[in-house]
């Protein structure tokens, strides 16, 4: 079973998925931000990127990292294929570990400086042994167990307007949505809100809704015998040519073809 699907230490600079912004139907992720500032969006929720952070995030949430500098940008990363973590610990009796990335699609912790030499070094052993599942699992094990609630940061977005559109993208995706309804909603031009949107999330306003959109017709199409031409319509897409062109776009496939590939693996 393939467990580690990345790994890095001590990645820094301007290198492939540094700043990205996605979502994966079977990934989890780990990020340890070294050094560097700037933000992550998880779902609707806003965290900063400092040194002493630790993100856990469920991929198949939106999520996008947006470092302010990419040069001064250091982190550690562990991705791993959620469905062999899955049964990894449904054999260890220890399911109930996921709930970590469960809630909000992700979360964030601050640590104290012993427990993120633990961790750095944690990561360090994982990167030596490029992966090896016998190495990773129990690092992995280890990691997700030795935060303690105290070390939870919660979300905090800088700008309440950008919250509240964050939160009715995230809600109400389903619905027509044009920037004038949100930036009459926020009481600002729309102009002033796309921008404003940009700098805190790293998206724009219309790649956020579009993922949020996508995301739900992927659990559609993986999860229902929904006929597509439906599930466009149920994620709030304004056609089913347009749905399956951005969804080919994004994916590489069409929604048939990514419905086929996941039964065959279920």
């Amino acid at each position: 079973m393939i467990l580690t699907r990345d790994i890095a230490y001590h990645q820094q600079g301007r290198v492939p998925s540094v700043r990205h912004s996605h979502t994966d139907s079977d990934s989890l992720e780990i990020i340890q931000i070294l050094s560097g500032d700037g933000n992550a969006l998880i779902g609707d929720q806003t965290y900063p990127l400092a040194p002493g952070i630790l993100l856990f995030i469920d991929a198949s949430t939106i999520h996008s990292l947006n470092p302010q500098s990419e040069a001064d940008y250091c982190r550690n990363k562990l991705i791993v294929c959620r469905s062999t973590v899955e049964k990894s610990l449904r054999a260890a009796g220890a399911l109930s570990l996921l709930g970590t990335f469960e809630e909000y699609g992700g979360a964030c912790f601050t640590l104290a400086p012993e427990t993120a030499g633990e961790i750095d070094e944690l990561f360090r052993r994982m990167a030596e042994q490029g992966g090896d599942n016998a190495v990773v699992f129990p690092a992995f094990l280890r990691l997700i167990t030795m935060l303690s609630p105290q070390d939870r940061l919660y979300a905090q977005t800088s700008d309440s307007r950008v919250a509240r559109v964050l939160h009715y993208l995230h809600t109400r995706y389903t619905e027509p949505i044009t920037i004038d309804m949100l930036a009459e909603d926020a009481h600002i031009s729309k102009y002033y809100l796309c921008r404003l949107f940009r700098s805190s999330t790293g998206m724009s306003i219309v790649q956020y809704l579009n993922e949020q959109r996508l995301t739900s017709a992927r659990r559609l199409l993986a999860q229902t015998r929904r006929p597509i031409t439906a599930i466009a319509q149920d994620c709030g897409f304004g056609s089913p040519s347009h749905f399956c062109a951005l969804f080919h776009e994004r994916e590489g496939m069409t929604p048939r073809d990514f419905r086929n590939l996941h039964n065959r693996h279920t």
